[in-house]
């Protein structure tokens, strides 16, 4: 396994993308950083018992939609990388279908 990671690395004809390998070590990344964040910052100054009800209310509401906008912003921007080189991808198939296609004709 190690040893197609490295050919990966330094495979210098670019045979294949690592990026699109590392959209998943991200948002796993940054799922567990998230809920890191929850049981280190948030979940301590919850339980301390100096808020009132109505204040932990707001606080807890305002962590979780803030978690689930960084969450989806994440996804989105990793899923906009992707759909980049598969765009690029794409695009060489094409153009090596238009120059096979195109050394036969006169054009």
């Amino acid at each position: 396994m190690s040893r197609r990671i490295l050919a990966g690395i330094f495979d210098l004809a670019v045979r294949r993308f690592v990026a699109t390998r590392l959209v998943k070590v991200l948002y796993t990344l940054t799922f567990i950083s998230l809920i890191f964040a929850w049981g280190f910052g948030i979940v301590p100054f919850l339980t301390s018992g100096s808020l009132a009800n109505a204040e932990v209310l707001a606080y807890t509401s305002s962590a979780v939609i803030g978690t689930l906008f960084v969450l989806v912003a994440v996804r989105v921007a990793l899923e906009a990388v992707v759909m980049l080189f598969h765009l690029t991808l794409t695009a060489m198939d094409i153009l090596d279908e238009m120059k096979e296609g195109g050394e036969g004709s006169d054009s």
